[in-house]
């Protein structure tokens, strides 16, 4: 896997388990859905594109909002 790929994989499945909890993350990055288009694991892994879908419906997701969880990489979220 490129490196790439795999730093897309990796950060968003770490934001899943921050959002979800780990056995909700699991479920979620490997069911497909049909309104995103596939397997969130899979969506986020192979494209930008795909990774920012994925994180909007993490946000969307997201129980409250919290400063401590970064949807971009910024409290901001920007």
């Amino acid at each position: 896997m490129p490196a790439d790929e795999a730093a897309r994989q990796g950060d968003i499945a770490s934001l899943a388990f921050r959002i979800l909890g780990k056995d909700a993350a699991i479920v979620f990055l490997n069911t497909e859905h049909d309104a995103l288009g596939g397997r969130p694991i899979a969506l986020a892994t192979q494209s930008k594109a795909g990774e920012a879908i994925v994180r909007a419906e993490l946000a969307r997701l997201a129980p409250a909002p919290s400063d401590n969880i970064m949807l971009n990489g910024r409290p901001d979220g920007g």
